[in-house]
C-alpha cells in the first residue's frame, strides 16, 4: 500500500526514476519521520519489499527543488554515483537572484566549511569549486540565472552568487539581508551521457519545468 506523498514523475525505467523534489525535503530516507522525505515517498510508491531500497546518486540540498534521479539497483547506482563524482553528468539550475549586471560569468573560488561562521564560505583553503553563470532575464530588480556547477560542492551556487555581490532572493543565510524567505532555487536539467560500461542507458536530457512556479513565487 502506498502511504507516500504522490511523486511528480519525469522518467521511469527499470534502471532509473527521475522525480521533482519539492524545496523543503531530503532525498534521503527519513527513518525518524521528523522531515518531509522524497525517499520514504519513493519507496512508498515502489512498494515497501523491494530487493534493493532507491537511492539518489546525487545530492539535492533540503531548500532545493527539482531532479532528482533514484537507482533502481546496485549496479546503476554505481556507475552513475561515479559519472557524478566525476563531473561527467551536466547539471544546470534555475535561480532568482538580486539584480546583476553581467550577462555570463564564470566563478572558480574554492570552498571550506567556515566553523565560526556556521555555513559554507569561499576560502583560499578550501576545495576547488566553479560554477557557469548565465543571466536569463530580468523581474523589477531581480534576476532569473542560469546555473551550470562544475564541480558538487554543498550549497555551491548559492555560496558563489554571494561572492558575485548578488544573493539568491531571500537567502539570508548566504548574503540577502533585505529578505528572509524561502529561496528560488530549482535543478531544472540533467544530462546523462552515453555510458560505455552500462549500455542499457543512453544519452539522455531530462527537465523540470519551472516558469510557472517563478510566476507563483515572485506572486508570494
Amino acid at each position: 500500500m502506498n502511504n507516500g506523498k504522490p511523486l511528480n514523475i519525469i522518467y521511469q525505467d527499470e534502471d532509473i526514476l527521475v522525480v521533482l523534489k519539492e524545496a523543503g525535503s531530503v532525498v534521503y530516507p527519513d527513518a525518524v519521520g521528523e522531515r518531509d522525505s522524497l525517499g520514504n515517498d519513493v519507496i512508498s510508491y515502489l512498494g515497501e519489499s523491494l530487493e534493493y531500497k532507491p537511492s539518489p546518486v546525487h545530492r539535492l540540498d533540503y531548500h532545493t527543488s527539482g531532479l532528482v534521479i533514484y537507482a533502481l539497483n546496485k549496479e546503476i547506482n554505481h556507475v552513475l554515483s561515479e559519472e557524478f563524482k566525476n563531473h561527467r553528468i551536466e547539471k544546470k539550475y534555475a535561480g532568482l537572484a538580486r539584480k546583476i549586471t553581467w550577462k555570463e560569468r564564470t566563478v572558480s573560488a574554492p570552498m571550506a566549511y567556515d566553523k565560526k561562521l556556521k555555513k559554507m564560505a569561499v576560502s583560499e583553503e578550501g576545495k576547488e569549486a566553479v560554477t557557469i553563470f548565465s543571466h536569463l532575464r530580468d523581474y523589477d530588480g531581480f534576476s532569473l540565472v542560469e546555473a551550470t556547477p562544475i564541480t558538487g560542492r554543498s550549497n555551491q551556487i548559492r555560496v558563489h552568487l554571494d561572492y558575485l555581490g548578488s544573493p539568491l532572493v531571500g537567502d539570508d543565510k548566504y548574503g540577502d539581508i533585505l529578505l528572509s524567505k524561502q529561496f528560488f532555487l530549482r535543478a531544472i536539467s540533467i544530462k546523462l551521457p552515453k555510458l560505455d560500461n552500462y549500455p542499457k542507458i543512453s544519452e539522455k536530457i531530462f527537465l523540470a519545468p519551472y516558469l510557472e512556479d517563478l510566476k507563483r513565487y515572485l506572486e508570494s
